[in-house]
């Protein structure tokens, strides 16, 4: 049987094609997840096609070579890799990185996710009053959630002083 025989066949299968074209270009005000850098970064596509490095606002993940390091960069990139996704913009860092609180398309906050599933730890020098993020940390610590399992986890501001010897 030839699909282009069967008008419906044909249009069942345009109308596939439109739906997986559409989805992989987000439209305005959203951007696609094209890469999980790390437990705490993504890089996110604008509907025109620009890529930007963002990281997440208010939390601070494991470090490469620090223990949870990998759970907390598959966590996130289980979450967003290759989502659509949605930004606030807080502001750029001294790197001109975009710091942004990051929305699924159901309108879960994935930075609150992340801390709520011990993943990542509340910023407080970043995010100070953030309460949705100090209550969560403090959830996942009291039932010892990911990283918080360890009996003395080491928060990734103080293993990148370690790591540069200026502690």
């Amino acid at each position: 049987m030839n699909a282009f025989r069967k008008p419906y066949l044909l249009f069942l299968l345009l109308a596939l094609a439109c739906l997986s074209g559409c989805a992989s270009t987000p439209g305005p005000g959203a951007f696609k997840v094209v890469k999980v850098v790390d437990g705490d970064t993504i890089h996110a596509m604008d509907s025109e096609k620009r890529i930007a490095k963002v990281r997440l606002h208010g939390i601070d993940a494991p470090e490469r070579g620090q223990p949870y390091y990998r759970s907390a960069s598959g966590a996130l990139s289980s979450l967003v890799a290759g989502q659509i996704i949605k930004m606030r913009v807080m502001e750029r860092d001294r790197y001109g990185q975009i710091v942004a609180t990051i929305y699924l398309v159901d309108g879960a906050n994935v930075n609150m996710v992340m801390v709520e599933h011990g993943y990542a730890w509340w910023y407080r020098q970043y995010a100070p009053g953030y309460a949705g993020l100090e209550a969560a940390e403090r959830s996942a610590r009291q039932q010892k959630l990911g990283l918080w399992a360890d009996e003395d986890p080491i928060a990734p501001w103080e293993w990148r002083e370690m790591k540069s010897g200026t502690q």
